[in-house]
């Protein structure tokens, strides 16, 4: 929602996995842990050791990480199409189906004062069973004016040399930091970094970032003769056209694209009409929880991932390569990863 003239804009895509962050200032033992982590720093730097035992763990519900989907997060710097001038508007995410499995990635890692990846140590209250029904969203509402359609699209996002400068300070290559300054909108370090961390088993990576121009709305149709060029190697007529359509039409810079952005072939552009619910199952927003997955290590560089799935029993089993045993007390509040089942 635009701040400045209260109109509307919905955008719909299709996600295979909710990235969720950790929101530390949320946390039920708020006061304790921030400060033991004050404490620890002074006893680290002073080459003191910590005992584990003494140590106390940010507690936060997963709930509340859901709930900030709900809550609006502010955006600076917009235009706005409907006045053509720049102002803030809120942005709120909400679910237009609910799929049969939900999968939730917690943002488990930060940064450190001197901009290195660090895990983040938090325990979290996870239940067995989630309610997620008040974030259904159906769209326009009685009395919301919508934004006016057919207005340029975004612009191409240049990826900001600060963060690129910091992430390549940390370690990453240069075309890899450039990708995740330009993928979170140059959104911060913090963001893009986490970005990278879950995109470093990427094949193409390292391979040059291609900017994309957006086509403005009711341009240029994708030009036939380079769709068959497209399919040619083994596209789709959609695909083909979508790429061409990002890239102005240009076939060597959509032959790029379209073995770059494969994951985004099959998705449905925001506002289409049906955009991100054609075909998909949907019902009600309980689940409950069937697996996670945990890692293994003190930090992001080193470590061991290792699985636990429900079964038909109801008990947790441990899969860790190839062993296999029953997990009396599964470490359900250390997961990277959760996969709840729909309830029917």
């Amino acid at each position: 929602q635009g701040n400045a003239s209260q109109q509307v804009q919905y955008k719909t895509r299709k996600e295979y996995c909710l990235s969720l962050a950790i929101p530390l200032d949320k946390a039920k033992n708020l006061a304790a842990a921030t400060e033991w982590e004050h404490r620890s720093a002074l006893l680290e730097k002073s080459g003191e050791k910590i005992k584990a035992e003494d140590c106390v763990k940010y507690q936060v519900d997963l709930l509340d990480c859901l709930k900030n989907l709900d809550s609006p997060d502010i955006i600076t710097d917009y235009t706005s199409p409907a006045t053509n001038a720049k102002t803030t508007a809120n942005k709120t995410t909400g679910f237009k189906t609910f799929p049969n499995f939900l999968t939730l990635q917690m943002r488990r890692f930060t940064l450190t004062e001197n901009w290195q990846p660090k895990k983040l140590d938090v325990l979290l209250d996870v239940p067995e069973k989630l309610d997620i029904g008040y974030l259904r969203s159906s769209g326009l509402k009685a009395g919301e004016v919508e934004l006016p359609s057919g207005a340029a699209g975004p612009a191409i996002v240049e990826p900001d040399p600060t963060i690129v400068e910091n992430l390549m300070n940390m370690g990453f290559g240069f075309e890899g930091c450039r990708k995740a300054a330009h993928h979170t909108q140059n959104a911060g370090v913090e963001v893009a970094m986490e970005w990278l961390l879950s995109h470093m088993d990427d094949p193409d990576l390292n391979e040059p970032l291609v900017l994309e121009q957006p086509s403005p709305a009711g341009g240029p149709a994708a030009d036939p003769e380079s769709i068959q060029m497209l399919c040619a190697m083994g596209f789709t007529d959609k695909q083909a056209a979508k790429a061409l359509k990002k890239c102005n039409n240009n076939l060597e810079r959509a032959a790029d694209w379209i073995f770059s952005h494969a994951d985004e072939l099959d998705q449905e552009e925001p506002g289409a009409v049906g955009a991100g619910s054609a075909g998909l199952p949907d019902g009600s927003g309980k689940y409950q929880l069937r697996a996670f997955i945990s890692h293994m290590g003190t930090s992001t560089a080193c470590g061991h991932y290792v699985c636990h799935i429900k079964d038909k029993e109801g008990r947790w089993v441990l899969y860790n390569d190839e062993k296999v045993a029953l997990s009396v007390t599964p470490p359900k509040d250390m997961a990277y990863m959760y996969l709840y089942e729909r309830m029917e």
